[in-house]
């Protein structure tokens, strides 16, 4: 069977109809900004701290870490002076954002549906960001956001982002893969990071002597047609040496990441299914991270920077003879040297701080050449 590749995911997504890129909204900005602490603000959701999965976190944490200002409910903002330090908690009116950071030229806003507390879910509502669209009448500020899942809803994030004058969006996954599940996305505007880890969680690197076969994990649903039959194959007895953990579905009940973490710990081999969409997920980083080989069906030409040669592909439609295979080839080959210098890489390149640095610098690179020079 040929190899699977963007191309034929795209193939195998439907088009939206009528959708045309939003128009990109004025940057005015003003050349003589100070640039220093807080020039650069993240407006956060400091209860995804507790989310089951904390990548959401992580992404402000790893901006903080590179120099940004975070601002939200339950989030001390801080802004220092020559010889003062001024503080101020529960910064949630965008009015109130701008005051505080006078010399404020770059926001990242989270992931609106991580904070609109219109919608009914199980997130904090008193994270709610409010007039978010005062942001649209300050051309001088360069207004980044996230966009986690770009086949989710998408009237819901191009309303919001035309009423806020988005100038940039960040996203996690293949751009051509998130321009066509999001048409109303302009290609130059995007920034790209990827799923992060926290190294410090990643537990101690065991040998192959000490782990177990295959984990199979995550949520089973329409979305992730390879999983539903994988998982179907396990509960019937057909993978060899391969246990299943269920996805234990989202809330802000606590953080269960350092938990799986120490699971894939625990085993030689993990299956990371890239879902309908060829996503690269975070589980990618992570299983490497923990030593784990990955078998996946992630797209031939997605490529993972630094641990690209941990995964073994496999096409999302072959055999269940074939994933039998590479699982039992995986498991009796296993390398404990080899592994543990993946382990490394994956540590050294998606630790949150390192990518929270990469991704500033991507947004400070677009904000500067947003108007087609440097400002």
């Amino acid at each position: 069977m040929n190899d699977w590749t963007v191309k034929d995911v795209l193939d195998n997504l439907s088009s939206l109809s009528g959708w045309e890129p939003l128009a990109a909204p004025k940057y005015v900005p003003h050349a003589l900004n100070p640039r220093g602490p807080g020039s650069a603000v993240g407006l956060a959701v400091e209860s995804m701290k507790r989310h089951m999965t904390s990548e959401g976190w992580e992404i402000f944490a790893g901006l903080e870490s590179a120099g940004y200002c975070l601002a939200g409910y339950e989030i001390v903002s801080e802004r220092r002076g020559s010889q003062y330090v001024c503080k101020r908690p529960n910064l949630t009116d965008v009015n109130d954002v701008l005051k505080f950071f006078p010399n404020l030229d770059t926001v990242v806003v989270q992931d609106v549906r991580e904070w609109d507390s219109s919608r009914s879910s199980f997130r904090e509502k008193r994270a709610h960001f409010s007039n978010v669209e005062e942001l649209r009448n300050r051309p001088d500020v360069f207004n980044a956001t996230i966009l986690k899942d770009a086949h989710q809803d998408p009237s819901y994030h191009s309303r919001y982002m035309d009423s806020t004058g988005t100038h940039a969006v960040i996203h996690y996954y293949n751009a051509d893969v998130v321009c066509k599940l999001a048409p109303y996305l302009r290609r130059e505007h995007l920034v790209r990071t990827y799923h992060t880890l926290d190294r410090d969680l990643v537990p101690e690197f065991k040998p192959g002597s000490e782990r177990k076969g295959c984990l199979l994990s995550g949520a089973v649903s329409g979305a992730y047609p390879l999983r539903m039959r994988l998982f179907e194959a396990a509960r019937n007895g057909l993978l060899p040496c391969t246990d299943t953990l269920r996805h234990p579905g989202y809330n802000r009940a606590g953080c269960k990441t350092p938990e799986f973490l120490r699971t894939l710990g625990d085993y030689k081999v993990a299956i990371c299914t890239a879902s309908r969409y060829g996503y690269t997920l975070r589980k990618f980083a992570e299983a490497t991270a923990c030593g784990c080989v990955v078998i996946t069906d992630l797209p031939v030409d997605e490529k993972l920077p630094e641990i690209d040669g941990n995964l073994i592909r496999l096409h999302p439609h072959a055999p269940l003879g074939a994933f039998v295979n590479a699982i039992r080839e995986a498991v009796a080959k296993y390398d404990d040297e080899l592994q543990r210098w993946y382990a490394q890489r994956a540590m050294e390149r998606y630790d949150f701080r390192v990518e929270g640095k990469r991704l500033a610098e991507s947004i400070e690179t677009l904000r500067r050449n947003y108007n087609g020079s440097k400002p």
